[in-house]
């Protein structure tokens, strides 16, 4: 998470994203990095069973970020040193109640399809395969 080419531990708690940084022997204290995707009300709700949260390098910075599908579409919390961004809606599709996805039927996934160094949207809907591609920005 703070680019130190060490493996870190994120989890989604009822208060948000938190990180545990590795320093090769062991791992720090966690420390809520984003107030958001968390299952508390003011955390923004995220329920496990209707809202998946990935971590990804969707803007070609070598940082995992988070990209996570709510109701309304596909939210991205960039790393930035030692936090994520607030969230920011990159597609308003993908989520529960924008174009019905749901966890069971609809897997969702990131990969860089275009080999542009970013994490783009794969996604399984009804329909077929669909594909969203990183600008790296909203």
């Amino acid at each position: 998470m703070n680019n130190d080419k060490r493996a870190d531990i994120v989890w989604f708690g009822e208060a948000g994203a938190y990180v545990s940084l590795s320093n090769g022997v062991s791992f720090s204290q966690p420390s809520l990095w984003v107030a958001n995707f968390g299952a508390a009300p003011a955390a923004g709700g995220w329920d496990v069973a209707k809202h998946p949260r990935f971590l990804a390098d969707v803007t070609g910075d070598g940082r995992a970020d988070i990209v996570g599908f709510g109701d309304a579409g596909a939210y991205v919390s960039r790393a930035v040193r030692f936090q994520f961004t607030f969230p920011t809606l990159w597609v308003d599709n993908y989520g529960y109640n924008a174009g019905g996805w749901r966890v069971e039927r609809h897997p969702r996934l990131l990969g860089n399809v275009n080999r542009d160094g970013k994490a783009d949207i794969v996604g399984f809907g009804d329909a077929g395969a669909y594909v969203s591609l990183s600008r790296a920005t909203r």
